[in-house]
């Protein structure tokens, strides 16, 4: 279970890492991918969509920095991090 977690995080950020720019939709995108991982991973409905609120907001809030990022993805990663901390 945690391998298919990890997998499907890292396939979220690989996927942000060959994008060259970030936008809104790209963060809505990625927020709904680690909610579906999450919530095949058997974490509750509340964790799961708490969580990808948490990493929504987080990234949307610094959507000027991602898009001026040269790796935005890092950051990204960096947000989920923190919230599984």
């Amino acid at each position: 279970m945690f391998e298919a977690l990890t997998e499907k995080f890292s396939s979220v950020l690989t996927s942000l890492r060959s994008k060259g720019r970030i936008d809104t939709k790209d963060v809505e995108e990625i927020s709904r991918e680690i909610e579906t991982a999450l919530l095949s991973a058997d974490v509750a409905l509340e964790v799961a969509q708490g969580f990808a609120v948490r990493v929504r907001e987080s990234s949307l809030a610094i959507l000027d920095e991602l898009k001026s990022s040269t790796n935005p993805a890092n950051r990204i990663q960096e947000i989920i991090s923190k919230e599984l901390i």
